[in-house]
């Protein structure tokens, strides 16, 4: 998916069906902020009852990791911290948060 516009032209073309209520997941990597707000406004579809975002930034991590900065330096940190950590998905979440607040 290139754009939030596109999300919500494809969420909008689903053929569901009338009786049914529908949840839907969006998964992947992506380039753009999500704003489930927008999307929630803009799609037609009534019987969707509920959208989830479960996509990932599109960084190239080591990239980063590398560059001389306070960004490279949190990545760096956290991406050490994620390969002995049980908690891997929550590092990763970590890292988008710091990454689109950096």
């Amino acid at each position: 998916m290139e754009k939030i516009e596109e999300i919500i032209e494809n969420i909008n073309n689903l053929k569901i069906e009338e009786n049914n209520f529908y949840k839907i997941i969006l998964t992947g990597n992506r380039k753009f902020n999500i704003e489930l707000s927008k999307i929630n406004k803009e799609i037609i579809v009534e019987n969707i009852i509920k959208i989830k975002d479960e996509t990932r930034l599109d960084y190239d991590l080591e990239k980063i990791a590398n560059e001389n900065s306070i960004k490279g330096y949190f990545i760096k940190e956290l991406l050490e911290k994620q390969k002995n950590s049980e908690n891997k998905e929550e590092i990763q979440k970590a890292i988008e948060i710091g990454l689109e607040i950096l």
